[in-house]
């Protein structure tokens, strides 16, 4: 039995010491995400993903000019299931926490090569069955160099060493951040979560050590989460200047109290 405890009091130390970790690697983050919040306003993206400054006269469609986000997700290697999985959970939590007009996502790996044309999936496909049959939609060796993204999000630390290695300017390597980091920003689930993620013991997901060692189920549940913490993070670190370009009608839900009353009463 005392072997048992000390063995349990291990794993709540390991597991602390993780949650410490990952908040220290946090805490560079929020100037990134804070500084491209304020660097996408006023500008747009083409139908290629290219940027331009909406000041300028220009005959490029524009998708988006407003308070926008473009973020990439990326896994290791040449599959690109996961960053397609992380894609797909982020964007569904964005439309239930009505977030979703504030952010654009696309999906690859570190060595995979976008397809001539895409395949539209239905999207009452289950979540891993499109991520299984979703290609990559950017060439991570060339569209990072430029000015396509504004965050960088690596669905663990083996595609962020991946990711690393590439040959892309400084100003691209402050964008690169690592999904997992945002796992226990999120203190409880949102009630909208399914029961196959929610069910996990809580403890167990925050202290899990190993993510490529988790099986399916305990990968989805961490995905999971730290995609919806990722959200929270994003949302919650919009600059308060510039909290005006938000329509009052469509406040996310993550907005703190202060922010929303920013956004209703102009202050």
């Amino acid at each position: 039995d005392s072997l048992q405890t000390r063995s349990l009091k291990g794993c709540e130390s390991a597991g602390k010491m993780q949650r410490v970790w990952r908040e220290s690697r946090r805490v560079p983050v929020a100037t990134i995400v804070r500084e491209s919040w304020a660097n996408c306003i006023g500008q747009c993206h083409d139908s290629s993903g290219g940027r331009w400054n909406s000041a300028t006269e220009s005959e490029i469609c524009c998708v988006s000019s407003d308070l926008h986000l473009r973020i990439a997700f990326i896994s290791s290697g040449s599959n690109v299931a996961q960053a397609a999985l992380a894609k797909i959970m982020f964007e569904k939590i964005c439309l239930e926490l009505q977030s979703y007009n504030m952010f654009s996502c696309a999906a690859s790996s570190v060595r995979s090569l976008p397809r001539a044309k895409q395949f539209n999936l239905p999207f009452s496909l289950p979540d891993d069955l499109q991520a299984a049959m979703a290609g990559p939609e950017f060439d991570a060796s060339k569209d990072l160099t430029g000015n396509k993204f504004d965050l960088v999000v690596c669905t663990d630390e083996d595609a962020r060493r991946e990711v690393d290695k590439l040959d892309y300017p400084q100003s691209t390597a402050s964008k690169v951040l690592n999904m997992l980091d945002f796992l226990d920003v999120c203190k409880s689930w949102p009630e909208f979560v399914e029961p196959q993620y929610t069910d996990i013991c809580q403890d167990s997901l925050m202290g899990s050590m190993d993510f490529a060692t988790c099986n399916d189920k305990m990968k989805g549940a961490i995905m999971m989460r730290a995609v919806l913490g990722l959200e929270q993070f994003l949302v919650q670190h919009i600059p308060k200047h510039r909290l005006g370009e938000i329509n009052p009608s469509l406040i996310p839900h993550r907005m703190t109290p202060q922010m929303r009353r920013v956004i209703e009463n102009g202050h």
